[in-house]
């Protein structure tokens, strides 16, 4: 059976050489006005695409186990990670488009929070968007 979309009157535009649903090049817009999350009373700045830094951490731990006493490997598959990472974020961010430098439209899930270093979406940090 086919299912039909769960909002039909939603329409596309095309924004960035992508299409798009309505409304989205202006929730782009307003999520780079919130500039910082209020994290248990403590401004910390949101963590703009293409500046985390989660992803390299986790590689660098995993081949870190993988090659545990062989430093020059470690730092052959981290030269190669490296390569993949900044490719990456030379592209638009794959879930909200936001281009590099520009800020995520929360709750994007590549988002890192700026606290505690992890999928700021899911992580335990009890935050909220302020400007």
């Amino acid at each position: 059976m086919i299912e039909k979309p769960s909002n039909p009157e939603k329409h596309l535009v095309d924004f960035r050489g992508r299409q798009v649903i309505e409304g989205w090049p202006e929730k782009l817009e307003a999520a780079q006005k919130s500039r910082h999350f209020m994290i248990d009373g403590k401004s910390f700045p949101r963590i703009a695409w293409g500046d985390e830094t989660m992803e390299l951490e986790e590689a660098r731990r995993n081949w870190e186990q993988y090659y545990k006493g062989a430093p020059a490997l470690i730092e052959s598959q981290m030269n190669l990670v490296k390569d993949e990472i900044e490719q990456e974020k030379a592209q638009p961010c794959p879930d909200c488009i936001t281009e590099k430098g520009e800020l995520h439209v929360w709750p994007c899930d590549r988002e890192e929070c700026p606290n505690c270093r992890h999928q700021a979406m899911t992580c335990l940090c009890n935050k909220e968007l302020a400007e």
